[in-house]
């Protein structure tokens, strides 16, 4: 997560927009991190004239309501806020520490939660917590 991105703090310009349409779609931030279905009868921009399933039948076409993020350049690493990593990538992180780089103390690290149906990298509370920052 970047912290040029993040909902907290000042707020970015399209922010009101983003929150408006989570406010109306969804019944809190959390099923749109999770992908459900928003309450599109509410939109009154051009996606209300989109089909929502592109073939009736077929899955729902998520690229209708799903926001996007384009950076021109990479980040900086004075950018990140929060990172989230899988088990996997932490043993990368620790490989990296043990050769002298490390992540700053400022940047919070998440971990996803493992259970008996499976490693579950991006739906913890904790996940959902720092995506949704201060609304």
């Amino acid at each position: 997560m970047l912290r040029g991105l993040s909902m907290t703090g000042d707020k970015p310009p399209w922010y009101p927009l983003f929150a408006d349409e989570l406010d109306r779609s969804y019944p809190d931030p959390t099923a749109y991190v999770t992908g459900s279905v928003p309450d599109y009868t509410t939109w009154n921009d051009a996606r209300a004239h989109l089909p929502v399933q592109s073939t009736p039948g077929t899955d729902l076409d998520r690229r209708v309501w799903t926001w996007e993020v384009r950076l021109n350049t990479g980040p900086d690493a004075t950018d990140y806020e929060a990172i989230v990593l899988s088990h996997e990538a932490l043993k990368q992180v620790e490989d990296l520490h043990a050769h002298g780089y490390s992540i700053p103390d400022r940047v919070k690290v998440i971990f996803g939660p493992v259970s008996s149906s499976g490693v579950h990298h991006f739906l913890g509370q904790s996940v959902f917590d720092a995506l949704g920052g201060d609304r």
